[in-house]
């Protein structure tokens, strides 16, 4: 799962849970990806933000690392192909409270990089879900960098000042 430059930290109030990349079928099943690690979020009778309105989700089931979502009067193949693209969101306020070692990508998206020697190395422009653990590219002056989000590499993550702390002693 890719996580373009687009989705920088949030200034709103809205958190992006899922982006719908296509149709399935044709009574208006819409595939989307998950930028969520909550399952949760996709049950039936959930209710996102979709172009700012709420919209209930009818059924759902996954298929490999997506989702195939029906949503309440999103009922032709035709309707459902206006929403590719669109963003599917939750109000931060829905979002409960997360224990002090989990971030949403908001958090880390656009995030200060340092290395434990003191060493700058660019922002945060993207988050890569391998199925195992995320990766980190870190994008500086020079080439992109891939840092995976291991305990034993990421040494602390300051979300109010927006700063990562990381040890690539082992990695590169």
């Amino acid at each position: 799962m890719s996580h373009g430059t687009d989705e920088k930290r949030q200034v709103n109030s809205n958190v992006l849970v899922g982006i719908i990349i296509g149709t399935k079928g044709v009574y208006g099943e819409v595939k989307v990806q998950p930028h969520t690690d909550n399952p949760e979020r996709f049950v039936p009778g959930s209710k996102l933000l979709l172009l700012h309105e709420l919209v209930e989700i009818e059924y759902s089931k996954s298929e490999k690392a997506n989702y195939i979502l029906k949503l309440k009067d999103i009922d032709t193949l035709e309707q459902a192909q206006n929403l590719q693209g669109d963003r599917l969101e939750v109000l931060s306020d829905d979002l409960g409270s997360t224990s002090t070692d989990v971030y949403y990508y908001y958090h880390i998206l656009d995030m200060d990089v340092w290395t434990i020697g003191n060493d700058y190395l660019g922002k945060i422009s993207e988050i890569i879900s391998t199925g195992s653990n995320d990766v980190y590219v870190v994008s500086g002056d020079g080439a992109d960098i891939l840092i995976p989000a291991l305990a034993d590499v990421i040494v602390n993550v300051d979300v109010t000042a927006g700063q990562m702390l990381v040890d690539l002693q082992d990695w590169f």
